[in-house]
């Protein structure tokens, strides 16, 4: 049969503000083009087993490459497998995969307790300890 062309998957890299449940994180890497003709090529990602993405069309020019990115939240703690797909068939199926782990520990709620009485919430003894643990950017405050 006809040789086809080659590409496979460079190096990946995740992106994680922390590793808690529900807290995003990004996963994202290049496609390599080893082949003297243009390509057009998807990425699948799974986590667990299951397919939870695929990337748009990327179009890798002859020796180059293309940039793909999947945010992802996971909703489970505990360590999770994740796998990238390059899709379709080509000269050199090892290349075609990438494997990740990540662990995740389960979201911890936490009370910061504080007197009431300021006017001005940041001179509250309290305010940057609130923002620095809060995971996300809704922070709720509520007078003790």
């Amino acid at each position: 049969g006809p040789v086809l062309p080659n590409a496979g998957l460079g190096r990946l890299q995740l992106s994680v503000t922390a590793p808690v449940v529900g807290i995003p994180l990004r996963v994202t890497g290049t496609v390599l083009g080893a082949a003297n003709i243009s390509q057009q090529k998807h990425v699948e990602l799974y986590l667990d087993n299951r397919r939870r993405a695929i990337s748009a069309t990327l179009a890798i020019e002859p020796g180059g490459q293309a940039r793909y990115a999947f945010p992802l939240i996971p909703n489970q703690p505990g360590v999770h497998r994740g796998e990238l797909r390059l899709v379709g068939d080509d000269a050199c199926a090892r290349d075609n995969r990438r494997f990740f782990a990540v662990a995740l520990d389960q979201q911890i709620d936490v009370a910061v307790v504080q007197p009431g009485g300021q006017e001005i919430a940041y001179l509250q003894d309290g305010y940057y300890l609130q923002r620095a643990l809060a995971p996300v950017a809704i922070i709720r405050v509520s007078p003790v």
